[in-house]
């Protein structure tokens, strides 16, 4: 079984995962409404860009973390106590496996590949997971003898156990809104108000967040200015190019179309979208060609797909500020 599962945010598992967790929260339309409005790039063991706001990792309060890795570490017995079993309860569980030693991957007996997954239930053949499969989401199912072989044998003994947080509520906030939006537009620094984006009740993971609010972090809408330079940097050294600084702005447009319609039907703001609509779904269609080629240039290592790709993300970025600020114009 690989069943594709569909989430509001994929660009990243840790992101994904953490929306399909709290999907059935009852105050789900307005989290997701409420964030995944601003970037921000930065540098690290590689260049990334990623939204400002909560996720599997901590700063999100619709969902329970609990960090189980010193208390499970390398014992058998209590990953099969406090994870297998947990499954059973509706408790959902993130770590590392590593897929040499799973039947069902491509990778069984010949390649270790270590990689993170989310462990969801017991079903009668195995436990039912979701990973992200050559950047796609997908369910599939592992044996219990391959799970425990596949996590005792990799090095990264990470566990953390998940579950919606029902007691937490959460506002849908129309000013943090356009807060978030201007932030964007106007490439501000948020680090002196980073409070708005990342939640500090519950689960905070310093190690994950820390190195993101430094020197040479680019914020909101010059994140196109830095993917430009991403791209130019690796197809320099004939790299692949990381398609997914592509997708996350093709994936915050298609969102924010679904936003202005629910901030609509609210009440915020009065007046036609459908002009709007159609700015933001040219941005989309130009931005999908984009990610088209840049995945055709790393699987051919052909230049010719990526010619032209900076001067494309120019113009789709005065696009953007342009349609953004006729946004904030609404309210």
């Amino acid at each position: 079984m690989n069943e594709e599962i569909q989430t509001y945010v994929k660009t990243f598992q840790y992101l994904a995962f953490a929306d399909y967790l709290i999907k059935d929260h009852p105050c789900y339309e307005d989290w997701k409404n409420n964030n995944y409005i601003n970037l921000y790039g930065f540098e690290g063991g590689r260049a990334a860009v990623d939204y400002c706001s909560g996720h599997l990792f901590g700063a999100f309060p619709l969902l329970n973390h609990i960090d189980r890795s010193d208390e499970i570490n390398n014992d058998y017995e209590k990953f099969k106590e406090t994870v297998l079993k947990g499954t059973e309860v509706g408790k959902a569980f993130y770590f590392n496996v590593d897929h040499y030693y799973i039947k069902n991957y491509s990778e069984y007996g010949t390649k270790h590949i270590v990689h993170d997954i989310l462990l969801v239930k017991r079903i009668c053949d195995g436990f039912e997971c979701i990973e992200n499969i050559y950047g796609f989401l997908k369910k599939t199912v592992i044996e219990e003898d391959d799970l425990l072989r596949a996590f005792s044998r990799n090095k990264d003994k990470c566990v953390f156990e998940l579950f919606s947080n029902d007691k937490k509520s959460f506002s849908f906030d129309y000013q943090e809104f356009t807060h978030m939006l201007d932030d964007y537009v106007n490439s501000t620094d948020i680090s002196d108000h980073k409070e708005i984006y990342f939640h500090q009740s519950g689960f905070f993971s310093n190690d994950f967040f820390g190195d993101r609010f430094k020197e040479g972090t680019v914020y909101g809408i010059n994140v196109y200015d830095f993917i430009i330079g991403c791209i130019e940097k690796s197809v320099g050294k004939n790299e692949m190019v990381d398609f997914r600084l592509v997708f996350i702005l093709l994936e915050k447009n298609t969102n924010l179309s679904e936003k202005i319609r629910y901030i609509k039907k609210k009440g915020y703001i009065s007046g036609s979208i459908d002009e709007l609509e159609d700015e933001l779904l040219e941005i989309c269609k130009a931005l999908k060609k984009i990610v088209y080629l840049v995945i055709m240039y790393d699987t051919s290592f052909n230049k010719k797909y990526i010619t032209g790709i900076g001067q494309l993300l120019k113009e789709l970025k005065d696009q953007e500020y342009e349609v953004y600020n006729n946004i904030l114009k609404l309210s």
